[in-house]
């Protein structure tokens, strides 16, 4: 009879040299770099996400500025809050609306519709 420790010198683990092993092997080495190298990506994205939200959030606490300081027609400006001059209007209804906001109703028939159809 052999001891115990001479069993597993010689096949116990030679289930991992066949092809479902290696093949598994080889994925999880190249899944790992790209694991890292997509880690390194989200936290790249992240910083440049928190640098532009600090850019709005500057900008909205930023005093109001008149608009003609900041550009000029055709360029792009800053983000910046800004004050221009416009006309106050009232708010304006939609085609068919009365003032109350509900739509008038019709009651009107057309003489094809006007009487019920038999079967």
């Amino acid at each position: 009879m052999r001891p115990t420790t001479e069993l597993y010198g010689r096949g116990v683990y030679r289930f991992l040299m066949s092809r479902q092993w290696v093949i598994l092997a080889l994925i999880t080495l190249l899944l790992i770099p790209t694991m890292i190298r997509l880690g390194i990506w989200q936290m790249h994205r992240y910083e440049m996400r928190s640098a532009r939200n600090q850019l709005v959030t500057d900008a909205l606490h930023a005093k109001p500025v008149p608009v003609e300081t900041i550009s000029s027609p055709g360029t792009r400006s800053p983000v910046r809050r800004s004050t221009a001059p416009s006309p106050r209007r009232a708010p304006s209804r939609p085609p068919g609306k009365s003032s109350s906001g509900v739509a008038p109703m019709t009651t009107a028939r057309s003489a094809s519709t006007s009487s019920p159809r038999s079967c």
